[in-house]
């Protein structure tokens, strides 16, 4: 860059500046200004090397591992054992050309790459133009692998990858059957641009990204309930699991109003368990008392039984999950919701749900201040005038012999 004191500005700014100062250079015909032009070469120099800062970046997304079963040699004995494995996807976005490129990557510990499993993206290259190579550099650290793309093409013009996104290659990682989650770090990214003779580096930027146990997925139904004040209603909660768990936690929101009466164990966890909620916090845990695992079921793990204290229009929420595996917790993505109404049957004093003679005896002996225990006064007043009554009493017999 030519030495100058201007100030980084970005390029339209540089541009309008550009147009400006030349507009002035042009109408001073018959007077030379050094300082304008030297501005203005500044500005050339600076706007041709922002331009040359193209914006490469090689990463990797969030992904999952999840349990498989491995066949291993034990003392030249073939026996199973269930590890973890999944597919990591390297992917390049580019705006100059780049032929090759190398980077550092740290896997969490005890994650190591599966020997033979890079699969290339055919797209961007393949047999004939690139090979992948994935070395791990010191055999104690087996988790902390380089991984090189370098073309073999000898036509220059052909070393190039195809294409400015999208994913170079994937490969398998392979986890212990107790890891959880951990983060996977990139860094030393290089490339370089072997179109040209000689090849000239090219500025590459890394990002990691999280890795996690596939634990299962949850889901609740129904979607909505309405239901009476007083009444209850339930909220069956299923848990598809991907590794085998003894227990549930999770953060349960409630509307305002809504109370949780009864958890209700399912066929395939009931008899072994322990439950509990804490209305102050809002945990929920279902557990094993003996480390007893979830059988499989198509029936809810567990219901959560409802009641409605007064009337309620709202939402309720079961998110922050995580399935117990083990001595450990894994976390279950994402949090599902059921919409709750509450409203007032009017007449049911006695909140059995039904209408009856029993509500109609409850408010003559309400009109006579002879109140009986579980009286709802809010559903008394039939006639809407304000007051309970006789009146009342009547309007509601009227109700009950018209079904």
């Amino acid at each position: 860059m030519a030495d100058c004191d201007c100030l980084p500005c970005p390029l339209f700014t540089l541009f309008f500046l550009m147009i400006t100062i030349k507009k002035q250079i042009i109408m001073k015909t018959n007077t030379t200004n050094n300082t304008l032009r030297s501005v203005l070469l500044c500005l050339v120099a600076m706007m041709a090397s922002l331009t040359a800062l193209a914006d490469n970046k090689l990463y990797i997304e969030d992904f999952f591992v999840s349990a498989v079963q491995k066949t291993i040699i034990v003392d030249e004995e073939e026996i199973s054992v269930e590890v973890q494995q999944g597919m990591v996807a390297v992917s390049l976005q580019n705006t100059d050309v780049i032929s090759s490129v190398g980077f550092d990557m740290v896997l969490p510990e005890g994650v190591t790459v599966i020997e033979g499993s890079v699969v290339k993206n055919t797209a961007r290259m393949n047999e004939m133009s690139h090979n992948v190579f994935i070395t791990v550099p010191n055999e104690a650290k087996p988790n902390e692998v380089r991984v090189t793309v370098l073309p073999v093409a000898s036509d220059l013009a052909n070393t190039a990858l195809v294409g400015n996104d999208g994913v170079l290659f994937s490969f398998k990682v392979e986890a212990p059957q107790e890891f959880a989650s951990g983060e996977v770090v990139i860094s030393e990214v290089m490339g370089s641009d072997a179109t040209v003779a000689p090849a000239k580096e090219i500025a590459v930027e890394g990002a990691g990204a999280g890795m996690k146990t596939f634990a299962g997925s949850f889901s609740v139904a129904p979607e909505a309930i309405a239901m009476n004040v007083g009444q209850t209603a339930t909220v069956d909660v299923y848990v598809s699991n991907a590794i085998t768990i003894s227990g549930f936690e999770a953060t349960l929101n409630l509307p305002e109003g809504i109370t949780v009466s009864n958890i209700v164990l399912g066929e395939n966890f009931a008899g072994n368990t322990v439950s509990a909620y804490t209305p102050t916090t809002g945990k929920l845990t279902i557990s094993s008392l003996t480390g007893k695992e979830f059988a499989e079921s198509e029936a809810p793990v567990f219901s959560l039984v409802l009641k409605a204290e007064t009337t309620v229009a709202g939402e309720l929420t079961i998110g922050a999950v995580s399935l117990a595996h083990g001595e450990g917790m894994y976390a279950v993505e994402g949090e599902s919701s059921v919409d709750v109404e509450a409203t007032i049957l009017m007449g049911d004093v006695n909140l059995d749900g039904e209408l009856s003679f029993a509500d109609v005896n409850m408010i003559n002996n309400k009109c006579l201040d002879n109140v009986q225990e579980g009286f709802f006064e809010a559903a008394a007043d039939m006639n809407g005038d304000g007051e309970v009554s006789f009146a009342d009493a009547n309007a509601l017999i009227n109700v009950i012999l018209s079904k």
